[in-house]
């Protein structure tokens, strides 16, 4: 088991970031009179996003720069601050600045991809994870897709996230995207994508399908675990479930029940992790754990399961 069976996490502040920083995704531009708002994530970090103004006539050469932090949103996604809100659900969005609002359309091409958007037509298979209505995790979820789905990778989207592609795929009947790296290819691997389907049938490892377990967790109390034939597929879900990019794999196991507690204090994340044969014993531990790691702090239980 790796170790990191109990921790804290600090969470960092990220109000003030500069334009340099910023400009790493420009997902949306947004049009307004004699002003491009562009607006864009840190780095795929899914809880800010960051606004370029770029001034044109009169105006032109002032500057304006500010970030947005996630709000509860019912449905899509929210970022907001006292003076302005970005708002949305898949490629529908607008950017209200002082009670003026403005349309924004997604500028996929200036994403920062390897591939750029193009065919592919390959057969593939999924590793498990979500099918989405779009590339990117702030889509709507369209299915779960179990490991070793087969699907057909119909093309690059011409998005880049934490090292792999995200594709269009197909599958039973419906079309969406998932993110290469979970993702293999018939044949010859695909850049962009994480391995060939034939290199991974060969690595199975023993014990069957969930062998290996993981968690992961972010700096915020994000957490996500995951159940694979190998350490790696097992970690990738893990990270992918959790679903930031800062997620970070903390614990994996070949135990048979795996555990996670956790508490939030102010800027602090405190967690416990247990894992073992027995679903009640490794909830215990893993709530006594994190009560240790927290110095007496109320912990709960977060996520556990049993092969």
């Amino acid at each position: 088991m790796r170790a990191g069976a109990f921790g804290v996490v600090a969470v960092l502040a990220m109000a003030g970031v500069g334009a340099a920083q910023a400009q790493s995704a420009t997902p949306f531009e947004c049009e307004g009179d004699g002003v491009t708002y562009r607006v864009g994530y840190e780095d795929g970090n899914p809880d800010w996003v960051f606004v370029d103004a770029e001034f044109f006539g009169a105006r032109a050469g002032e500057q304006l720069e500010f970030a947005l932090r996630a709000e509860p949103a019912g449905s899509g996604y929210r970022f907001a601050r006292d003076f302005a809100e970005f708002r949305g659900k898949g490629d529908e969005a607008f950017l209200e600045i002082e009670g003026e609002r403005i349309d924004c359309v997604p500028v996929r091409a200036a994403l920062g991809t390897g591939m750029g958007a193009g065919q592919v037509g390959r057969a593939g298979q999924s590793l498990g994870g979500n099918l989405r209505a779009g590339p990117g995790t702030q889509y709507d979820r369209l299915d779960g897709l179990p490991e070793g789905t087969p699907l057909a990778i119909e093309a690059y989207a011409g998005v880049l996230f934490d090292g792999y592609e995200w594709f269009e795929v197909s599958v039973g009947g419906q079309r969406g995207f998932q993110w290469g790296g979970i993702l293999c290819s018939e044949g010859e691997q695909l850049p962009g994508l994480f391995a060939q389907c034939a290199t991974l049938a060969t690595d199975a490892g023993p014990g069957g399908p969930d062998a290996w377990m993981a968690f992961a967790v972010d700096s915020r109390g994000g957490v996500g675990h995951g159940a694979a034939s190998t350490e790696v597929q097992a970690s990738l879900f893990a990270e992918q479930y959790c679903g930031n990019p800062d997620c970070t794999v903390v614990d994996t196991t070949q135990a048979q029940c795996h555990a996670l507690a956790h508490f939030i204090e102010g800027e602090a994340y405190y967690y416990g992790i247990a894992a073992g044969e027995r679903l009640d014993s490794v909830e215990y531990e893993a709530l006594g754990r994190c009560d240790s790691a927290s110095i007496g702090g109320t912990c709960e239980l977060a996520y556990s399961f049993c092969k």
